[in-house]
């Protein structure tokens, strides 16, 4: 699953990156701009998409991920 890109390395440079804009709900250009290795598999926006669809991440709902509801407000947790 950490092997974003596929190119058999999970790395935070590029792998974490992908993972991250997904969380945060970049698509297109912007998830894989600068963010994917010189010898990936996977090099397009839809191929990274697909892959991480796959595993069933809350694609661009981060509240979900970091934040905790108080009070009925939604705040951020440090992680």
């Amino acid at each position: 699953m950490l092997d974003v890109d596929g190119n058999q390395s999970a790395d935070a440079l590029t792998d974490g990156i992908l993972l991250i804009r997904y969380l945060f709900g970049l698509t297109g250009n912007s998830l894989i701009s600068g963010a994917v290795a010189d010898n990936a598999t996977r090099i397009t926006p839809a191929d990274i998409e697909a892959h991480l669809r796959f595993f069933d991440l809350p694609m661009g709902n981060s509240a979900q991920l970091f934040g905790v509801e108080v009070g009925g407000e939604m705040t951020t947790m440090l992680i």
